[in-house]
């Protein structure tokens, strides 16, 4: 059940407070065009909206990565497929103390999202090669499951969740909608999918803020799902609530799409 909640951009519980919508700078062009280069130059946080198992988005993310060297540009590379609890080891991966297999092998990545594509080895080694940083931006799968299956978390686990967001009040009908029709799927088991959610991208934008707190010169790109950020919900969202990063949203065209043309939200 799990898997679907990739598919949503989450901001929060009916009721509550809207707090204004992020505005974010949204294009779907190739990897290679001038005008996405004059974009990545302007923004401080650049997101991919991927969809996980679309070759073609993959090596976008390659190019863009690769693109972003060739360009000079001071880079590091935000992921979702990382948690933050696993940093240790790819800080040591960037000093060259453990190598990509052992990287791998130890966080269990080829067994989660290793399956989806080959291309998420090749950028790691781009990076590493380059001494270009890794940042894992996400929440410890234990928490986001217990979230969603909505039990009882101890005091450690409450202490790892994001604290000082306004959850947008249009959220929730955006999640269901991006979720579609799954049969057995109540509205209980929605609003919690919709919580755990929440603590994916609440997690992603605390880790990305204190990463550009820490380094304000670097430029962010961030390989996350398409859901966590579409429409300019999730993670951009929740960025802007708490700091006026400038922040770029880039979409692949996919297999299943037609590319939409460059504009503003």
């Amino acid at each position: 059940m799990l898997c679907l909640l990739w598919l949503a951009a989450t901001l929060g519980f009916s009721g509550c407070a809207s707090p204004p919508r992020t505005e974010v700078k949204q294009i779907a062009i190739r990897s290679g065009e001038a005008n996405l280069w004059e974009s990545v130059r302007a923004a401080e946080v650049i997101y991919v909206g991927e969809v996980h198992d679309d070759q073609s988005n993959h090596e976008y993310e390659l190019q863009l990565v690769r693109g972003a060297l060739a360009q000079h540009l001071k880079v590091a590379v935000g992921w979702e497929m990382f948690t933050r609890s696993q940093q240790p080891l790819l800080d040591l991966f960037e000093h060259h103390k453990i190598s990509l297999e052992q990287l791998l092998t130890q966080t269990g990545f080829q067994a989660s999202w290793g399956i989806y594509s080959p291309i998420y080895a090749k950028i790691l080694a781009v990076t590493a090669k380059a001494r270009m940083r890794n940042v894992g931006l996400n929440a410890s799968n234990p928490l986001v499951h217990r979230v969603a299956m909505g039990e009882t978390l101890s005091q450690e686990e409450r202490n790892q969740l994001p604290e000082g967001y306004v959850v947008d009040s249009r959220a929730y009908e955006n999640f269901v909608r991006l979720m579609g029709d799954h049969p057995g799927v109540t509205e209980a088991d929605l609003h919690r999918y919709f919580d755990a959610q929440n603590v994916w991208d609440q997690t992603m934008a605390d880790s990305i803020l204190a990463f550009r707190q820490q380094n304000p010169n670097t430029k962010l790109i961030v390989l996350t799902g398409r859901g966590h950020i579409q429409n300019g919900f999730g993670i951009p969202s929740y960025v802007a609530q708490k700091s006026k990063l400038r922040q770029l949203l880039l979409f692949p065209p996919t297999k299943n799409s037609v590319p939409n043309h460059e504009g503003e939200q």
